[in-house]
């Protein structure tokens, strides 16, 4: 993800020297198993064990390292060890050091569990998303061979101060249906195998973020007044598609019939997927202008603030697997194309409807799970965890036993991993930024790298 216009606060070597720690813990096992980490044929080996995979800036980065080693390797090369540790912005082997740290253990024979490093989230951010962390031991003389190796990948968000919206209205299709079409005469998508009416198998992010900003949601349509009438299969526009589904001018029209748009309430638009993959639309500019004129009749009817979601890579998806490379390249160049005018569209409306509008990029995101897909837990980023062909799911279809580690569930929609993905990738852009999550935002925080769990005052400092 396209982290880079964010400026990286300065300054943090003393707050990080504050938070590590650096004297050793040996519990040493009674037999000496391997460990999981690499090594050398050295006879030791290293694993880093990570409290968490994701964290945000304000939080703090903990690991374990588990070193293991057998009796030849203490008398070859002495129980005297050294540990390098670094933290790289990206891949290890091309990325930027944000950490470097080198302590010496006493480790006889058996496995050891050295514990104690602890950084704040902030002091290694610097942009970006995705980061790994890496040791190597080394012995002997002048504790000059090395004698094993790790590495684990990971990802920091930046903090940020939630939004406060009274609602959360979001219109849309099935990557933001909590429920909808599987309440109506269709009971699509069958539940199991996907998760409570969701086009997924777990929450979709409408409803994570919710949370977030403490708003509660659930699906309606009609009258109701539930905010989340986002609907599986609709495209952008008025009407129905296949008869039955309500595309998301019918979806707006329904809301603002029954309900008066509050100033201080979001109303979210995630839409056009169906569009460009089902409906074969072609011209781009057809579906910024529908959205534009939802966004004209959710102002029409008092809505304010706005969040709209751009398209991510549809050529990546499973279904467009089999379609020719010159399809995917336009199927790509569509998508781009109809990004850009959907960001020019959308900053002209709100300059002329005097209105706020934020809309977040999901193609830098799709893209950067996809390219660095190891950094967020996936290892497979192009086939379907539920094998189904081109279809939905049904009962009955072989899943694999590990979706958590796919980007999509069926051949369109993302597993639950993506969804809480995209949730915390929202939070980040529509929230103000904290970068040591303290609560106050870092364009009111004089003391914006404050240590982490310390109490503070309206501007940021400890109390």
């Amino acid at each position: 993800m396209d982290g880079g216009a964010r400026a990286r606060t300065k300054g943090h070597l003393a707050v990080l020297l504050t938070f590590l720690m650096l004297a050793p813990l040996a519990i040493v096992a009674s037999a000496p198993a391997a460990a999981n980490g690499h090594q050398t044929g050295t006879g030791t080996s290293v694993e880093i064990a990570l409290d968490s995979t994701q964290t945000n800036t304000g939080e703090f980065v903990n690991w374990t390292l588990i070193v293991t080693r057998s009796s030849d390797s203490v008398n070859t090369f002495g129980n005297t060890i050294e540990i390098d540790m670094y933290v790289y912005a990206g891949y290890s082997s091309n990325g930027t050091m944000e950490f470097q740290n080198t302590t010496t253990y006493l480790v006889g024979a058996g496995t050891h569990n050295l514990s104690g490093q602890s950084i704040p989230g902030f002091a290694i951010w610097n942009g970006t998303y995705e980061y790994t962390v890496r040791v190597e031991v080394r012995g002997g003389n002048g504790a000059t061979t090395s004698l094993a190796n790790d590495e684990k990948e990971m990802i920091i968000f930046r903090d940020t101060v939630p939004p406060s919206p009274t609602k959360f209205i979001v219109f849309g299709d099935s990557l933001s249906d909590m429920g909808n079409a599987y309440n109506s005469i269709a009971r699509v998508p069958q539940s199991p195998p996907y998760w409570n009416g969701r086009f997924s198998d777990g929450p979709v992010w409408a409803e994570l973020v919710s949370q977030q900003i403490g708003l509660t949601i659930a699906s309606g349509g009609g009258s109701s007044s539930n905010t989340n009438r986002a609907y599986g299969g609709a495209r952008s526009g008025g009407g129905y598609t296949s008869f039955v589904i309500p595309n998301t001018g019918t979806q707006v029209n329904e809301y603002t019939n029954n309900h008066w748009i509050q100033q201080t309430d979001l109303s979210v638009i995630w839409i056009g997927g169906n569009d460009f993959i089902g409906g074969g639309q072609q011209n781009p500019q057809v579906v910024v202008d529908n959205i534009a004129n939802h966004v004209t009749v959710l102002n029409q009817n008092g809505g304010q603030q706005f969040l709209i979601l751009d398209m991510p890579s549809l050529e990546k998806t499973p279904n467009y697997a089999d379609e020719s490379e010159s399809n995917k390249q336009a199927m790509h160049a569509r998508v781009i194309d109809y990004n850009s005018r959907l960001a020019n569209d959308m900053a002209a409306l709100e300059t002329s409807l005097s209105i706020d509008i934020n809309v977040v990029g999901m193609l830098n995101m799709f893209e950067s799970i996809y390219w660095n897909d190891s950094f967020y837990g996936i290892t497979n980023p192009s086939e379907q965890a539920c094998h189904s062909g081109d279809g939905l799911c049904e009962q009955g279809d072989y899943i694999v036993p590990n979706p958590e580690e796919y980007i999509f569930f069926d051949g369109l929609h993302p597993t639950a991993t993506v969804q809480r993905l995209i949730a915390d990738y929202v939070l980040e852009q529509i929230g103000s930024l904290d970068l040591d999550g303290d609560g106050v935002a870092d364009v009111d925080d004089n003391c914006p790298e404050t240590p982490i769990g310390d109490s503070v005052n309206h501007f940021g400092c400890r109390l």
